[in-house]
C-alpha cells in the first residue's frame, strides 16, 4: 500500500517565464509560479522515496507587442501577489509587511 507523508520544511518557489515571437512586433508569453513541496512516497517497510509535487500554482498566458512587454512584468507581479495572498490565508490572514507591496504601492502608503 502507497503512502505520502509530507514534509513542509523542505519546498520551492519556482518562477518560469517563457517569451517568443510570433511575428515581427508580436510576442507570445507565459508566466507560471508554482510551489513544490519535498514528499515522500513510502513503500513497504524498506523503502523511502523523496519526490518533490506541486502544491500551489499559477500562471498566464498572453500576446503583446513590442511595447506591451512590460505587461510581462506586471503579470509576473501578478502572479507573485497571488501567492503572498495565497500564503498570508493560510497563515491566519493579516495584512501585507511593506517588503510585499510593489514600488507603486508602497509609495502611496509614504
Amino acid at each position: 500500500m502507497e503512502q505520502i507523508v509530507e514534509t513542509p520544511d523542505k519546498a520551492f518557489l519556482s518562477l518560469h517565464v517563457r517569451a517568443l515571437e510570433q511575428s515581427k512586433g508580436l510576442y507570445a508569453y507565459s508566466v507560471k509560479l508554482s510551489l513544490d513541496v519535498e514528499v515522500v512516497l513510502v513503500r513497504g517497510q524498506h523503502l523511502s522515496i523523496p519526490i518533490y509535487a506541486t502544491s500551489w500554482q499559477t500562471g498566464v498566458e498572453r500576446l503583446a507587442g513590442l511595447y506591451g512587454l512590460n505587461e510581462l512584468r506586471e503579470s509576473i507581479d501578478a502572479c507573485v501577489d497571488e501567492f503572498i495572498n495565497d500564503y498570508l490565508a493560510a497563515q491566519g490572514g493579516g495584512q501585507k509587511p511593506d517588503m510585499f507591496l510593489s514600488n507603486q504601492k508602497r509609495e502611496s502608503h509614504l
